[in-house]
């Protein structure tokens, strides 16, 4: 019976693979430099579908600033994954804003006042709160600027560089089955009406890799134990 670790692939296994798929395995066609580019787009692709790889940030709240670049922050911190895009927002603290995404459009009409936060028209990795009033602020509640947000964001998985490499720990070991069909398929989308029928061959082979990837990864991180009976 196979153990996970048998599924194990580094990056030179992945791009050879891959090249094979694509019916290219002396690389005439493609580059091995190109091969692994798709394998690493392969796998981002993978955890920004999935959401597997998750890191989070604190970001303290200012009076009269409304943009936070919370991609630049994750950046300069230096001990987070790079940002992909917010998951969830939170508020720590009382006389929160309310969380809504609406448009810019929709706050000019009903005022600042209204609490909202907005996603639209920013430029990717940034978040918009709009703040309560400290000066309307009930008797007795905290300051909301002394209070902060938490962004918990999906984050980029390890590029793979050397051959030794492997996937990113993160993303599910079964995985690694899946990856050089869909690097292939990415490669082939390239080509001509040929490898287009050839890509669509290998579709379910890389759907079905991709279901055992998930269902795997869903199944480890659940807690059944509180649904048995007594």
């Amino acid at each position: 019976m196979s153990i996970l670790n048998d599924y194990r692939k580094n990056l030179e296994t992945l791009v050879e693979d891959t090249l094979r798929l694509a019916g290219d395995p002396l690389g005439e066609r493609w580059s091995s430099t190109r091969a692994a580019e798709a394998v690493n787009d392969t796998v981002l692709d993978f955890n920004l579908r999935v959401q597997t790889i998750k890191e989070e940030i604190n970001v303290q709240l200012k009076e009269d600033i409304f943009e936070y670049d919370i991609k630049t922050r994750v950046e300069e911190d230096g001990t987070l994954r790079l940002f992909c895009f917010p998951i969830r927002v939170g508020f720590s603290g009382r006389n929160a804003p309310a969380f809504a995404p609406v448009t810019l459009f929709d706050i000019d009409l009903v005022g600042y006042s209204a609490n909202v936060w907005y996603a639209s028209h920013l430029s990717p990795g940034k978040l918009a709160v709009i703040t309560p009033s400290a000066d309307g602020a009930a008797a007795g509640d905290p300051d909301p600027y002394e209070n902060n947000i938490q962004v918990l964001f999906c984050a980029e998985p390890t590029y793979m560089e050397a051959d030794a490499d492997f996937p990113d720990s993160m993303i599910s070991t079964l995985f690694h089955q899946g990856i050089p069909y869909g690097a292939a398929i990415r490669l082939l989308h390239e080509g001509t009406i040929d490898d287009l029928a050839l890509a669509d061959q290998h579709a379910a082979e890389y759907r079905k890799w991709t279901s055992r990837a998930i269902g795997e990864q869903w199944q480890g991180e659940t807690d059944y134990g509180g649904c048995y009976p007594a």
